[in-house]
């Protein structure tokens, strides 16, 4: 028997039905993929259009650069970061903004994972990478979003990270090194 202790949200119930979803489409893909042994990302970039409030496609880009890291067989523990910094920088586009891109360039020792929005920007970028900081709304927080929690995750599995902000637009950069 496990004792509740807090409350669950939506977001907590979809992200579990996403992991569980995740490890059946592992399941099938590997019965169905043969890997080639030589799957080379080197100098791919993917872009991923992400369009505000679209909870429905959210998190797409971030499984689709999970399955590319995947398939070059890249450490799960380089993976598991990348996909961090990829999904808190989509839904941070999805929630937060006006719409943007996810771009990943996929260097032979390096991801370089950047999020480029449409605006509104970030008032405070010092604050916003603090544990708690949010600019979500009611409606935003009751979905379960909005913890203030996104960019701070980003920039702890980050190797190198930058952030700029204008009113145009908001700039994301996460680098993750593939080789120590």
């Amino acid at each position: 028997n496990k004792e509740l202790v807090g409350m669950i949200t939506n977001r907590d119930i979809t992200t579990h039905l996403l992991v569980e979803i995740n490890k059946e489409v592992d399941k099938l893909e590997k019965k169905s993929m043969i890997l080639s042994p030589d799957v080379c990302l080197l100098n791919q970039v993917k872009s991923f259009s992400i369009q505000r409030h679209d909870f429905e496609k959210a998190g797409y880009a971030s499984t689709q650069i999970k399955k590319l890291l995947k398939k070059a067989e890249i450490a799960p523990a380089l993976i598991r970061r990348a996909a961090i910094a990829s999904y808190e920088l989509e839904m941070n586009i999805v929630v937060h903004s006006n719409g943007g891109e996810l771009i990943a360039e996929f260097e032979s020792d390096r991801i370089v994972i950047t999020a480029r929005d449409f605006g509104p920007g970030i008032p405070d970028c010092e604050a916003a990478l603090h544990k708690g900081f949010t600019t979500a709304d009611e409606w935003t927080r009751s979905l379960g979003f909005g913890a203030g929690m996104g960019l701070p995750n980003v920039k702890s599995v980050s190797d190198d990270f930058s952030i700029q902000s204008s009113s145009a637009g908001t700039i994301v950069i996460s680098t993750i090194l593939l080789k120590k």
